[in-house]
């Protein structure tokens, strides 16, 4: 509790900011969902899809440190490591999954990291520190930005493979 409480006061954030931000952005992600869906149109369908993912996007990478810490952080250390694991083997052994699996697994790294920076806590027993948050938030980022890049490369290798 003090920790939050150390946080909290050096963000200068409240409950009630928390659960406004996020209960905007789940709004405006449903709004843009609706029509995005419903649009018949083409160029209004990609405008709309594009603004949905960015609010989706915008959703998840503030909101999953947030549960890390009410959540996640409180179960034991070994169903952490085998969450890890488990999607690990998803990513190998289901090859329709990898794609969606890289994404939650980079998310997942990348929740962690901004975790460890708010609350500066300790992520698998490891004390928080700038230089090592820098490293991770930089190879977290590149691995955001690379994700895609892999994903159309190895969906392009398999059709040139299997002509």
């Amino acid at each position: 509790m003090m920790l939050l409480l150390q946080s909290l006061s050096r963000q200068g954030t409240k409950d009630s900011d928390t659960i406004i931000l996020f209960s905007i952005l789940l709004v405006l992600f449903i709004i843009f969902f609706i029509p995005t869906k419903k649009s018949s149109r083409k160029r209004y369908s990609i405008s709309l899809s594009f603004i949905h993912t960015t609010f989706a996007v915008f959703l998840v990478l503030t909101f999953l440190p947030f549960a890390i810490y009410d959540f996640i952080d409180r179960i034991p250390l070994w169903t952490r490591y085998l969450i890890v694991f488990l999607g690990i083997m998803v990513w190998f052994f289901l090859p329709l999954l990898r794609n969606i699996t890289s994404y939650v697994l980079i998310v997942y790294f990348y929740s962690y990291v901004i975790y460890w920076k708010v609350y500066e806590a300790s992520i698998f027993d490891s004390p928080f520190s700038a230089e090592l948050f820098h490293r991770l938030l930089f190879v977290s980022g590149f691995a955001l930005w690379i994700v895609p890049l892999v994903t159309a490369s190895h969906v392009r290798l398999m059709h040139v493979y299997n002509r």
